[in-house]
């Protein structure tokens, strides 16, 4: 079946559960829509595309969980509840359209699990992003982090294992990416956070003034055979490197104060010193 709301009045809301567990197939919403309310599609047969109104506000927690749906256009919404699209295992694609930023928040577990969407542009708007929003989501080969973008980046893609490529707004306060490799600002100094298994990257020079290269920061680079760390590195995290088959030249400063992750590397270690 398919519903068509009546464009003859100004029908501006959807109730909780307004259509949980019915047989809607598709939807055609009017441009008057402002909010889907809690779990209104969620467990019903809604299948194909969805396009939400260009002044939407907000789409409520679980609104189109555990559907079939392909896509999802968000229109103008500006909040994204959590669960909203949690358990929609054929959402391929995503589109939070940057070209109105007007998205602010994206809540818990808003695409997790079982997305399957390539590619998550996060809009410059976008200042709030739930922990797991987009976690566990295999088929994600890129990201783009938008100008308000702040929150832990692992916590948001966690599980999100096949990343090919992450791209950062030139404002944001935040993070910044180098080759491919994200940085972020913290209260104790810029962290190096993430290197995507997919870089090509052979050799690289960490920035200076980062204090801490993160858990799983380079886990799985398996070209780098050579990096150079900066005086000032105080910490490398749990499995920093693993992975990291044909790593076998580390330059390490005499500022670090906690050394781990390098599991799996062509590392020879010796108390003060590593060589091949």
């Amino acid at each position: 079946r398919s519903t068509l709301f009546p464009y003859t009045t100004l029908f501006r809301s959807l109730a909780e559960s307004a259509f949980a567990g019915a047989a809607v197939r598709s939807v055609t919403f009017p441009e008057s829509l402002r909010s889907v309310g809690k779990d209104a599609f969620a467990e019903s047969f809604l299948a194909g595309n969805v396009v939400l109104p260009a002044h939407m506000e907000l789409i409520d927690e679980g609104a189109f969980a555990n559907t079939a749906i392909l896509s999802v256009d968000v229109g103008g919404a500006t909040a994204i509840g959590a669960r909203a699209f949690s358990n929609c295992g054929q959402l391929a694609n995503v589109d939070l359209r940057p070209d109105l930023n007007r998205l602010a928040t994206i809540g818990e577990s808003a695409f997790n699990p079982k997305a399957t969407m390539g590619s998550v542009v996060l809009p410059d708007s976008v200042t709030s992003v739930g922990k797991d929003a987009f976690t566990g989501n295999e088929n994600l080969r890129d990201v783009h982090l938008g100008a308000g973008t702040t929150e832990s980046f692992t916590n948001m893609f966690s599980g999100c294992d096949n990343i090919d490529t992450v791209t950062v707004s030139a404002g944001n306060s935040v993070y910044q990416a180098d080759r491919n490799v994200l940085y972020a600002n913290r209260p104790d100094g810029m962290h190096l956070v993430f290197s995507p298994a997919a870089n090509a990257l052979s050799t690289y020079t960490v920035r200076p003034g980062t204090v801490a290269i993160d858990n799983r920061a380079f886990k799985g680079n398996v070209n780098l055979t050579s990096i150079v760390l900066p005086e000032g590195l105080k910490s490398i995290g749990a499995s920093a490197f693993s992975g990291c088959v044909k790593l076998a030249d580390v330059s390490f400063p005499d500022s670090l104060e906690q050394v781990d992750g390098f599991q799996n590397t062509a590392l020879e270690i010796e108390i003060g010193r590593a060589h091949v």
